[in-house]
């Protein structure tokens, strides 16, 4: 399933059980459904210094390398206001039932 359209399904499953939630457009750093404002998530950084993620320049623009899949993956965030056990459950949900 694409990114996008999984995290939709994730922010709206969050949304109906009135908790807030986001991702961030790895480009920009602003939120993808929210608000944009003058500050940004840098996801590439915060990769690399929680999960400790290598990274690249390439062409003058930083590139996440995850352990795994390397340059094959989406380095986004999502954030919410949800506690880990509703949100462990919705993400179970939207797994199981929309691949």
């Amino acid at each position: 399933m694409q990114f996008l359209r999984w995290s939709k399904l994730v922010c709206e499953k969050l949304w109906s059980e009135k908790y807030w939630a986001d991702i961030t457009d790895p480009c920009s750093g602003q939120p993808y459904f929210g608000q944009a404002s003058s500050t940004i998530y840098a996801d590439i950084n915060a990769n690399m210094v929680l999960l400790k993620y290598d990274s690249e320049d390439v062409g003058g623009c930083r590139v996440m390398a995850h352990p795994e899949w390397r340059f094959h993956s989406y380095p986004a965030t999502l954030f919410t206001s949800a506690p880990f056990e509703t949100l462990s459950a919705v993400l179970y949900s939207v797994n199981t039932t929309s691949k």
